[in-house]
């Protein structure tokens, strides 16, 4: 007797089907009923990006394949009633996505205001995502980023990504700032105040935290008065570092005397400063020298 795929035991069937391409598990579910309930399981189709328009795309998320999506994309709707334009939808999205705790990313959320959305709600969703991008947005209230803040400096595990420009943290104490960006993997803030860098680099050198990619952008006046030592031993507990403008010849000599140091403590394995090629030529040349040796090149 031949043996086809269809004759195989189920939960080897099952096992193939996890090792297909994402795109033709939507191939299989139209070859029969059966393999239509196999690839119904919520564990094969995690990778997928469902995009909501409207307020009724939420009904995507009660399909029993979709219950542990990862992402969401939110878009523009031609439906003004219907859209995201609407504060009361947008209230609506969060309080629904409070049901789906393995919604991890949100595409877009920075084209939309939330202004009018209660701090606590907005927290709950936000806090428990692994990636939260709120560049470009100037919607939230002080109220609404000590909430998420404070929300992100309490994850059991770390944030996976936490991106910040264009929001006024500068609203946030020091503390709750510095206590949330080192509960990230991957850092970037491009606004901050010396208060809050100081708390920052402190709570870097102090504590084991998991931050492990930090990228800031620095403003000369900002940096003026923090301690060299300070920013050169944070630094240099964090394994991937850019900066984008702002350090002084003293504070980059600061970072590079750790990458050097002869105890070998530094964890920097990648560093990359946006500065002049004439700032560069300025640093003591065996310094450089050194550091490359062992981080390669920092500055083009």
């Amino acid at each position: 007797m031949s043996t086809t795929i269809s004759n195989l035991p189920c939960e080897v069937l099952s096992h193939i089907m996890r090792m297909l391409p994402h795109e033709d598990l939507k191939t299989v579910m139209l070859v029969s009923k059966a393999w239509k309930e196999m690839v119904d399981e919520p564990k094969l189709w995690t990778w997928l990006v469902v995009n909501i328009s409207t307020i009724s795309d939420l009904k995507k998320l009660e399909f029993p394949r979709l219950g542990q999506v990862q992402t969401l994309r939110m878009r523009p709707s031609y439906h003004s009633e219907l859209g995201w334009r609407q504060p009361d939808n947008l209230k609506k999205l969060l309080q629904s996505l409070l049901a789906f705790p393995s919604i991890k990313k949100i595409y877009q959320i920075e084209n939309f205001h939330f202004g009018s959305v209660e701090p606590a709600l907005l927290a709950s969703v936000f806090g428990n995502l692994d990636e939260l991008d709120m560049r470009f947005s100037n919607s939230f209230s002080k109220a609404q980023i000590e909430h998420v803040f404070s929300a992100i400096a309490e994850k059991a595990n770390p944030m996976k990504k936490l991106s910040v420009t264009g929001v006024d943290v500068a609203l946030l104490s020091p503390a709750v700032l510095a206590a949330a960006a080192t509960n990230v993997k991957e850092l970037e803030l491009y606004d901050w105040s010396e208060d809050q860098m100081k708390a920052l680099l402190r709570e870097i050198v102090e504590k084991d935290r998991p931050l492990s990619k930090l990228e800031i952008c620095c403003n000369i006046r900002d940096v003026h008065n923090i301690d060299p030592d300070l920013v050169g031993s944070a630094l240099n507990k964090v394994e991937d570092v850019v900066v984008v403008d702002g350090l002084s010849l003293e504070l980059v000599t600061a970072v590079l005397k750790g990458v050097v140091d002869v105890e070998g403590t530094s964890k920097l394995k990648r560093l990359w400063l946006k500065m002049s090629h004439n700032h560069g030529k300025s640093l003591d040349g065996e310094l450089v020298s050194q550091a490359e040796q062992k981080i390669g090149k920092f500055f083009s």
